[in-house]
């Protein structure tokens, strides 16, 4: 009986290595996947800033381009006003032409009467005409004010638009690259729910294995108990076998003392027997 328990303590010993190299196998598993599972976490919060920072620089940009589309819309409204304000002075004083264009086209006749032989008449409709130009010149001076304004307002515009047109570049450059780190995030987002789910499944076999190795550790510890309490049993009639050997050796011995000193107290015959026992007994 003792040795059917001695194997089947062996099988149990057996089996308990193995559910442990198993039941560890499987929680290295889980750890490495809860190792990737942080390095991923790692990542997303890293994506998450940088698309954090791109959304608000492009929330700040926003409000610089509507600065700058408030800026346009004011300035257009200038030039408006300024328009209608060249057209009533253009209206009232009969303009016609640029001022430059007008000076341009007195220097020519004046040069031409100075340079080119004509008849008293010809020369004399130049000069009305060239009288005819100032008069137009003049007035068309009261509207340069005008001119310039509108012309150094639309130059205004026009680097406003271009302010406008960088910022807007910006905008759209930031918002592209924050909705790249939001895919990513959601990318990563996918990967560590997935890896979650395998993590919980190695988690769940390793809880499994455990209480195997536990239930079989368990039986084990019976067994051995079992085996001690026999095997103390087993001592114990050993040793009450072997101090009952003794005692029937002692009593043996006394006896056979007891005898021999009879024999020499009544002068009997002592045998070699006797003689050997008292030897051994030295």
């Amino acid at each position: 009986m003792i040795n059917e328990l001695r194997n089947e303590i062996k099988k149990l010993r057996d089996e308990l290595n193995s559910l442990n190299s198993f039941k560890e196998h499987l929680f290295q598993e889980k750890d490495r996947i809860s190792k990737d599972i942080s390095k991923f976490i790692t990542e997303a919060r890293k994506n998450k800033d940088r698309r954090d920072s791109l959304t608000n620089q492009v929330r700040e940009k926003k409000k610089e381009r509507k600065k700058k589309d408030d800026d346009i819309t004011v300035k257009i409204k200038e030039v408006k006003e300024l328009d209608k304000e060249k057209k009533i002075i253009i209206e009232k004083f009969s303009i016609k032409g640029d001022p430059s264009a007008i000076k341009s086209d007195i220097e020519r006749l004046e040069l031409k009467i100075q340079t080119d032989p004509m008849s008293f008449d010809k020369e004399k409709k130049i000069m009305e005409t060239i009288k005819k130009l100032k008069k137009n010149k003049e007035n068309a001076e009261k509207v340069s004010n005008v001119w310039e304004k509108i012309n150094l307002i639309s130059k205004e515009i026009d680097k406003l638009k271009s302010e406008r047109n960088k910022i807007n570049e910006d905008v759209q450059n930031w918002a592209n690259k924050s909705q790249k780190s939001h895919e990513i995030i959601i990318d990563i987002s996918k990967k560590i729910d997935s890896l979650k789910e395998n993590e919980k499944e190695k988690l769940e076999r390793f809880l499994k294995e455990k209480e195997k190795f536990t239930s079989v550790n368990n039986i084990l510890k019976e067994k051995l108990q079992k085996l001690a309490e026999i095997q103390g049993t087993i001592d114990e009639e050993r040793k009450k076998r072997s101090e009952e050997k003794e005692k029937r050796e002692k009593e043996f011995i006394e006896s056979k003392e007891k005898e021999i000193e009879e024999k020499m107290k009544n002068k009997q015959k002592i045998t070699t027997e006797d003689l050997l026992f008292f030897q051994e007994k030295r």
